[in-house]
């Protein structure tokens, strides 16, 4: 279902940026700072798309079928392609890595060792797929939680509770791959971003 080869790449092109911390420190401090501040904002953007993956994941699986109110209103509004639609702004936020690393980046990791330039290079090679590897995500997540709740919705409908507990489940059990993937990659940004902190005062 989901391109699980394409997200470790992703993954390993975060691990390989946060390899390379302590080269960044060698630079000149505003240089340091200029690449520190970037960086940042760069690897924000994939976690903005991981944080907003997930947050729609959860309200799905979190549904309260005892309450079936709030449980009707949250599946109508999953099964309506609420989900596509709160992440529109998501679907913007991958497409500014390339760009920033261009314009901001490139000239300045040029002056690190060949050997460290080199695998920045590949780093960011690999996340300049980022933007077209969390759009499948999205637009396959978005068509998956849409297809549950609708089927939750009807067993709610006809009465059959049960059924619809175990559909919720089966769905978790759909999507725990995809979610500790993401977990994973949030994990290694947010590595980058602290060794990144301790480079500069400039975040």
């Amino acid at each position: 279902m989901y391109d699980f080869t394409r997200l470790r790449s992703i993954i390993d092109g975060v691990r390989a940026i946060a390899g390379v911390v302590h080269d960044i420190a060698t630079l000149p401090q505003a240089e340091r700072d200029l690449a520190a501040t970037k960086l940042d904002a760069v690897l924000d953007e994939i976690d903005k798309s991981c944080v907003g993956l997930e947050a729609q994941v959860v309200r799905l699986l979190t549904v309260d079928l005892g309450n079936q109110c709030e449980a009707r209103a949250t599946l109508v509004a999953l099964e309506g392609g609420a989900v596509r639609a709160a992440m529109a702004d998501v679907r913007g936020h991958c497409t500014r890595i390339d760009i920033i690393y261009q314009r901001h980046l490139d000239s300045i990791f040029q002056k690190l060792a060949p050997q460290r330039y080199g695998e920045i290079q590949r780093a960011f090679g690999a996340l300049q797929g980022a933007d077209s590897v969390m759009l499948d995500i999205i637009d396959k997540l978005s068509a998956f939680l849409a297809k549950k709740a609708d089927e939750v919705l009807d067993l709610v409908d006809d009465g059959d509770l049960m059924a619809a507990r175990v559909t919720l489940k089966l769905a978790r059990k759909e999507v725990l791959e995809l979610r500790l993937a993401l977990s994973d990659l949030r994990y290694w940004l947010r590595t980058a971003q602290a060794g990144f902190l301790l480079t500069s005062a400039a975040l």
